[in-house]
């Protein structure tokens, strides 16, 4: 029994059942003998498996939508009919494959804040360091198919402003490796006052206290919805909204999306938030929109990172004491007192 298929675009792995052995050669086409009497009206039975060739993925985006594969049988026997000797017959095509979307923790995972006078708002800072600590979200986007997938689109919701005051001040959008997709931002800009190009400054205050804590979050499912998050009774986070269409990921292609912000401690202070404001999440959904010979699409995927925000009292209620290098730091109400 030969089997060829017309562009070489399956591989022989195994059989299973039946006295049949089968070997193929470099251009695809099968060869099986099997070595069965038949009498009449008997019949052998067996599964051949053919896996798709590098050579088929390769070539998805002309391929049809099926394989075309003929099958010719000859036989010793003088009573065989040469009418039924050859076989054509095609076999459809499914196409399953996604991109996945995944995140790292936010970096830092929890920031402490208080009302320092040190920290200024975005229009009069000098440079970014005047805002408050800097956090960063990042969202990795991984081809794991063995095919290329035409063309994404990924929906990040930014939290931006609060009270139309900024919250997480947006400083740059970063891509490893470099890549241009097409984007379109709404409701929001990123670095409106150009801190980024402005020199930084070296500054040593203990106003904000950053706990650099990898947060172990689980990847959520259901509407994008369930990850705006009203921070404070009242007052709704504005959330900066980025749609970025890529095209042609190749297969074990990632790109890796980096946002880089501060957070605006001014703004805290000017609102009374004080210990109300629990965490800030930023949101990402993806969503594939065209897969080769034009499969049906995946569900979208979503995901979210949080920083969580803990305001530092200035007078706290009871005492605390401190031991640093023989140094007792006494911290109440009112005074300090140093005690050697």
């Amino acid at each position: 029994m030969q089997i060829s298929n017309a562009n070489g675009d399956l591989s022989y792995p195994a059989t299973e059942g039946g006295n049949v052995t089968c070997d193929s050669d470099t251009i695809g086409n099968i060869a099986c003998l099997i070595g069965t009497i038949f009498p009449k009206n008997a019949k052998e039975e067996f599964k051949l498996s053919l896996t798709p060739t590098q050579k088929f993925y390769e070539s998805l985006q002309i391929h049809k939508a099926f394989f075309d594969v003929t099958v010719n049988i000859s036989t010793s026997s003088e009573n065989s009919n040469s009418n039924e000797d050859t076989v054509q017959f095609q076999i459809p095509i499914h196409v399953n494959g996604s991109l996945t979307l995944s995140k790292d923790g936010s970096n830092p995972g929890i920031v402490q804040y208080n009302s320092s006078s040190y920290f200024k708002s975005p229009s009069v800072a000098a440079h970014e360091e005047e805002l408050g600590p800097e956090i960063i979200h990042t969202y990795k986007i991984f081809n794991p198919a063995k095919f290329t997938i035409y063309e994404t689109q990924v929906d990040i919701k930014w939290p931006l402003k609060i009270d139309g005051k900024y919250l997480f001040y947006l400083l740059e959008v970063t891509l490893l490796p470099p890549v241009k997709p097409n984007c379109i931002y709404s409701n929001g800009e990123i670095d409106e006052y150009d801190l980024k190009s402005k020199p930084s400054q070296e500054t040593q205050h203990n106003e904000t206290i950053i706990f650099n804590r990898e947060t172990v979050e689980k990847v959520k499912t259901g509407g994008l919805q369930t990850f705006l998050r009203t921070a404070i009774h009242g007052r709704d986070i504005e959330y900066m909204n980025m749609k970025c269409t890529f095209t042609h990921f190749d297969t074990q292609d990632g790109v890796t999306v980096k946002f880089r912000s501060r957070l605006v401690q001014t703004t805290l202070t000017e609102l009374k938030v004080g210990g109300d404001l629990k965490n800030v999440s930023s949101t990402a959904q993806l969503q594939v929109l065209q897969l080769p010979l034009g499969a049906q699409l995946p569900d979208a995927t979503k995901t979210s990172v949080s920083t969580d925000i803990f305001y530092q009292h200035e007078t706290p209620e009871t005492e605390v004491w401190y031991n640093m290098n023989k140094i007792n730091i006494r911290i109440c109400d009112l005074t300090c007192t140093y005690n050697m």
